[in-house]
């Protein structure tokens, strides 16, 4: 039968392997690094959907012309308005829109003046 044969690794081969095993590491962990640091800094996608859902109940409140303060939930949302009228007349008013998750997390807030017809 045949005689069973090792081959031995010669150290410069085995020294290319853990370096090229070292820079994989390294490459690897400044790419993580760099892709929790873009993730935590950008617009969360929870925000920016808040936005466009309070802009679009803001629009659907002055087109109903309802101008007094409410809290209602849209969308899993939760929607405070506060009407307040400005002091050069009774035809003026501040709407303050404030939007909020369901922890009560305030994720967008704005202001509107609106001219009641």
């Amino acid at each position: 039968m045949g005689r069973l044969t090792i081959k031995r690794i010669g150290g410069a081969t085995l020294l290319e392997t853990i370096v090229a095993m070292v820079i994989i590491f390294l490459v690897f962990g400044i790419a993580t690094t760099i892709m929790v640091r873009v993730s935590a800094t950008s617009v969360s996608m929870r925000k920016v959907r808040a936005e466009g859902v309070l802009k679009s109940y803001a629009f659907h409140i002055r087109q109903q012309r309802l101008f007094f303060d409410g809290d209602e939930v849209v969308d899993s949302f939760r929607i405070k308005r506060t009407a307040a009228s400005a002091a050069t007349g009774n035809r003026l008013w501040r709407m303050h829109y404030a939007i909020y998750d369901r922890d009560s997390i305030v994720l967008y807030q704005w202001d509107q003046d609106v001219l009641a017809e």
